[in-house]
């Protein structure tokens, strides 16, 4: 295992990009529940819940989702749209590199899977995609699975 220091890959304008889905959503449902109250107010009332449901099963699959990770000889800090962690190699069970149906040798997703936590998922939008596949074989080749 050879380290050169940690190295930091990000997808640029995601974060963004996301808190402007969430605010269209908010508005939509927003204005959808208030045009409903003079209507029906059940079910005005149950648009706030559907609105609810949908943003969290959202935020859990966001949480999966890596906009900035950080490989370092410690593991993988993980910044999400709306937090950070960090995860050891210890806590790491397989790193499996799935590739793209069109095109077998292109690498298109990995799928970090924890021993105790929701796997993680890294995609080729992340600056220097090819650069985290070559770090990860090299410096953890017992945990990538091909």
């Amino acid at each position: 295992m050879t380290w050169s220091g940690a190295r930091t890959y990000a997808i640029k304008g995601y974060r963004p990009l996301m808190f402007g889905v969430l605010a269209a959503n908010t508005l939509m449902f927003g204005t959808v529940a208030v045009l409903l109250i003079g209507r029906n107010v059940g079910l005005a009332l149950a648009v706030p819940i559907v609105y609810a449901v949908m943003v969290s099963v959202g935020l859990r699959a966001q949480r999966r989702t890596a906009v900035r990770l950080t490989v370092s000889e410690a593991g993988l800090d993980v910044a999400w749209i709306f937090g950070q962690y960090h995860r050891s190699w210890e806590e790491i069970r397989r790193i499996r590199l799935l590739h793209s149906r069109l095109d077998p040798t292109r690498i298109q997703q990995i799928e970090v899977v924890f021993a105790n936590h929701c796997p993680l998922e890294l995609f080729d939008r992340l600056s220097d995609f090819n650069a985290l596949v070559a770090e990860l074989r090299e410096t953890q080749p017992q945990l990538v699975e091909d």
